[in-house]
């Protein structure tokens, strides 16, 4: 289940800003250095964001689907029960980490601040 492989990169993640070197002011080259070393992380944390708000949205209209009754159909499956359940406990258990990883935060704000600088840095010559 791609969820859980979310929740185990997201578990074992590490900061990838702390092992960058800090410099008060680093050459231009080690900007672009940097972006190229951080940008598959980064990929990797936005595809969980996205991942994360689209399995919230499945979660929320599926659970429309039981709940409203110009929406239900039928007698509501055990199954269908359960895999809300299941999904409802991936997306705190990600919320959690999410929460917990500090890091996280760090590390996009690191990126960001980067990106800044090389995009400046093009806008000038």
């Amino acid at each position: 289940m791609k969820g859980q492989k979310f929740i185990c990169a997201l578990y074992t993640y590490r900061s990838c800003a702390k092992a960058m070197p800090q410099m008060p002011s680093p050459p231009q080259e080690l900007y672009m250095e940097t972006y190229e070393v951080m940008k598959p992380e980064i990929s990797k944390l936005k595809a969980l964001m996205t991942f994360h708000e689209e399995a919230i949205q499945v979660f929320l209209d599926n659970l429309q689907a039981l709940v409203i009754p110009e929406k239900r159909r039928e007698v509501i499956n055990e199954q269908i029960i359960l895999c809300l359940v299941n999904l409802f406990d991936m997306l705190i258990t990600l919320d959690a980490l999410k929460n917990m990883k500090a890091c996280l935060n760090n590390d996009f704000a690191f990126f960001k601040r980067f990106v800044y600088h090389i995009m400046a840095a093009r806008l000038i010559f």
